[in-house]
């Protein structure tokens, strides 16, 4: 095989980046025991020289001549360089190979200590299979390099994928930040990468994370089900059981939800008005307080349309003319304009609640009047690039209209489901 030409094993090609430095016999014990078909060779001005003249003439494969190069690092004294150096090579060298991260193996035993050190934090960031030489004799009273012919190659697994650390760092923040779709994707790829020991749980934990994302988009069915999957998956022993606890509840209610949105052409109850309410917390917690003053515009409306059902029999705002008294449906069309072809009014949020005038119930009657309580916080709504105009909702316009709402819809803050603080460790 002559140089340029690549070595198929099982139809993959396979690289390996290595440090170069010092005795060559630990580079040429990792050459023969890797048979990569491309090395990039890390090397100082000093070591570069040691590549073709020591170390590929010991490699003892029979006709192996693999693609190589060497790259020269301008200051091995210089951790900062040498990362940055070798992080860039790293870079166009795999573009120029083809080879994909999985392919390539990481030895940093040659060079200088700070190469070594530099190589590690590079390669860490995008590689998994790292190799060290070792053994049990060395000289200099075993404080000193292996002696020739002891050496052992040690492979090993990049530690931040191994056990996940960096990737879980990660996703306690985005969980904390309500991105709970984005730490979903997150641990998926890790579980393809952690200790095989932690697998389970890490795919218990990406099931629960999609759980969270699930009902943060409305889609309270299919994130009971993804709870589910991560019950299946041990989540209650990974967990301490307050936090687990909290979480079934959570999607019970959701379970709850997914059935009340389901029934067609229903009003829903109050458990969903309250996940509309914690949903606007998270969309605030965000800064996002268009979306918040939206979601809370909604739990409002909802909570006509639960009263207008209980006034009238009407399910989403949907009232008949027939379903007014009859000694007041006069005023309710002077009121409300005449209805749709089937005599009926399909009433917003201010209507909603005057409708309830019309009620016989006294108490409902009361509940229509607390619209006053919050007309003027609408206002900021009504003119959002979300509703009729073009100004951005400020956090204080949210916040008012939030501690109004509260009180409008009898709901105290203890009542909102709002997800537990997550640390999840391995």
């Amino acid at each position: 095989m002559t140089n340029g030409e690549t070595r198929m094993d099982n139809g993959l090609k396979k690289g390996l980046v290595i440090s170069v430095g010092g005795t060559p016999d630990p580079i040429v014990k990792t050459i023969e025991s890797e048979k990569p078909d491309f090395i990039l060779f890390v090397a100082s001005a000093l070591s570069r020289s040691q590549v073709d003249s020591e170390i590929l003439p010991l490699v003892n494969i029979g006709g192996y001549s693999p693609q190589r190069e060497p790259m020269t690092l301008s200051d091995p004294q210089s951790v900062g360089t040498c990362y940055q150096e070798i992080r860039a090579g790293i870079s166009e060298w795999l573009e120029r190979s083809g080879l994909s991260d999985d392919d390539v193996v990481v030895d940093y035993t040659g060079g200088t200590k700070t190469m070594s050190a530099a190589l590690v934090l590079a390669g860490v960031e995008r590689f998994n299979q790292f190799t060290y030489v070792g053994g049990e004799r060395r000289d200099k009273g075993g404080l000193g390099v292996v002696s020739g012919g002891d050496e052992v190659v040690i492979p090993s697994q990049n530690p931040w994928n191994q056990y996940a650390a960096r990737d879980l760092e990660r996703v306690n923040w985005l969980l904390s930040e309500f991105h709970a779709h984005a730490a979903a994707g997150i641990l998926t790829e890790a579980a393809k990468r952690c200790d095989d020991k932690f697998e389970t749980a890490m795919r218990g934990f990406a099931s629960l994370a999609l759980a969270l994302g699930e009902a943060d988009s409305f889609r309270f069915g299919p994130a009971s089900k993804a709870f589910g999957q991560a019950r299946g998956k041990s989540l209650q022993y990974t967990l301490d059981y307050p936090t687990f606890q909290e979480l079934t509840a959570l999607s019970e209610n959701w379970s709850e939800v997914a059935r009340q949105v389901a029934s067609n052409g229903k009003t829903p109850g109050r458990e969903t008005l309250l996940e509309l309410l914690a949903n606007a917390e998270r969309r605030a917690a965000q800064s996002r307080y268009d979306d918040a003053t939206g979601r809370l515009y909604r739990a409002v409306e909802l909570r006509g349309q639960q009263l207008a059902r209980g006034a009238f029999g009407a399910e989403l705002g949907k009232i008949s003319l027939n379903d007014f008294p009859a000694d007041r449906r006069a005023d309710a069309q002077a009121m409300f304009g005449a209805p749709d072809e089937n005599g009926v009014f399909m009433l917003g949020v201010k209507n909603l609640y005057a409708a309830l005038q019309f009620s016989e119930d006294e108490s409902l009657r009361e509940q229509g009047a607390k619209y006053d309580r919050i007309k003027n916080h609408l206002i900021a709504r009504n003119n959002s690039l979300l509703a009729h105009g073009l100004s951005p909702v400020p956090q204080s316009a949210f916040e008012s209209f939030w501690k109004a709402a509260l009180e409008v819809l009898e709901v105290e803050e203890t009542e909102i489901p709002r997800w537990p603080r997550l640390e999840l460790t391995l």
